[in-house]
This record gives structure tokens, C-alpha cells and sequence, in this order.
């Protein structure tokens, strides 16, 4: 980067690129909506030049995670609330199941008593 630095052994060099102030980098405010790209060495002034403006993106993310958290909740709630309903609905199914199973073998426990009767009686 002609940095004026002398020499730097190759294994130094990403430890160098980190610090150097002629190494090109995005401003840490990127992934709130700063496009600037600008030398390491001027990284300080730009802040804070554009203190404000950074501020105004981070308000405009935090009301943004805001609302979207608030969505989110809502979500969660409405799932909640329909995972109850059909947890209760499964209950009320397999109670209904579990009744008509019962009858069932009220009635098969009927046939093969009638059935043990008719064996004795025809020996």
C-alpha cells in the first residue's frame, strides 16, 4: 500500500493490513447503510464528520428491530395460542378415540364370553 513502512515479512502482513493507515476500509457503520470505503488513516475523521448521520442510521435499525421484534412477538403468540388449541384438539380426538376403543372391547369381551358359554353347552 506504499505506506512508507519498511520491510514487512509476508507473515506479518495481515497483522500489518489491520493498522495500516493506507489500507482501504468500510466504515463500521456499513451494516446500518454507510457506503463510504475510505484509507484506515482518515477512518477517524469520518465519524466524526458523519456523527450525526451515523447516529440517525442507528436510530432508523433500532426502530426497525423494534417494530420487526414487535411482529415477531405477536407471531409467537399467535402460534402459542393456535399450538394450544390444537394440543386440545388432539386430546379431545384421542379421548374420543380412546371411548370408542373402550366399547369395542366391552363388545369383543361380550362375543367371547357368549362364545365360552356355547362351548360349554355344546360338549
Amino acid at each position: 500500500n506504499k505506506c512508507g513502512k519498511a520491510a514487512i515479512p509476508r507473515w506479518d502482513l495481515p497483522a500489518h493490513r489491520g493498522v495500516c493507515p493506507r489500507e482501504k476500509v468500510d466504515c463500521p457503520f456499513q451494516q446500518l447503510g454507510c457506503k463510504e470505503k475510505l484509507l484506515h488513516k482518515d477512518l477517524a475523521r469520518h465519524e466524526k464528520q458523519n456523527m450525526s448521520y451515523h447516529l440517525k442510521l442507528t436510530c432508523t435499525k433500532v426502530t426497525d428491530l423494534d417494530r420487526k421484534n414487535e411482529e415477531l412477538q405477536r407471531k409467537n403468540e399467535e402460534l402459542e395460542r393456535k399450538n394450544e388449541e390444537l394440543e386440545a384438539g388432539r386430546m379431545r380426538n384421542w379421548r374420543g378415540r380412546m371411548r370408542n376403543w373402550r366399547g369395542r372391547m366391552r363388545n369383543w369381551t361380550e362375543r367371547l364370553r357368549n362364545w365360552r358359554g356355547r362351548i360349554k353347552n355344546w360338549r
